[in-house]
């Protein structure tokens, strides 16, 4: 079973924050929420803390690691030696590269960027 996270984009370091997605409807706020365990280095919980994203940014986990072992999210740019480069997406109930299913190319494709941070590479593919 894959571990069920996100990553988005803070609003105010503009950094990029892995952990659980919430959004509140009333105020249009979207975060990520972060746990913090016991110091001490023991598996305790001791608290979340929740950082406000751009909600534009917000892309999940596919489960899935590119060939350097990297987690690979929607919204990442793949170079792939046969296939070029491709944008990770959520359509129709799996992660795909334009036709291409993820999990067939995930382990011979390299994350170079995402659509977010590398808008040159972006554009290219539009």
């Amino acid at each position: 079973m894959r571990e069920i996270k996100f990553r988005g984009k803070r609003k105010d370091t503009f950094e990029w924050i892995i952990g659980y997605y919430g959004h509140k409807d009333l105020s249009e706020e979207h975060f990520i929420i972060v746990p913090t365990f016991d110091p001490q280095g023991s598996t305790r919980l001791q608290y979340f803390t929740d950082h406000l994203v751009d909600p534009n940014t917000v892309g999940q986990y596919t489960g899935l690691v590119d060939q350097n072992n990297v987690e690979i999210c929607e919204g990442d740019i793949l170079q792939h030696k046969k296939h070029g480069k491709k944008i990770v997406e959520f359509i129709n109930g799996k992660y795909v590269c334009e036709s291409l299913d993820l999990s067939e190319i995930n382990e011979w494709a390299e994350i170079i960027g995402n659509i977010h941070d590398n808008t040159e590479l972006f554009t290219e593919l539009t």
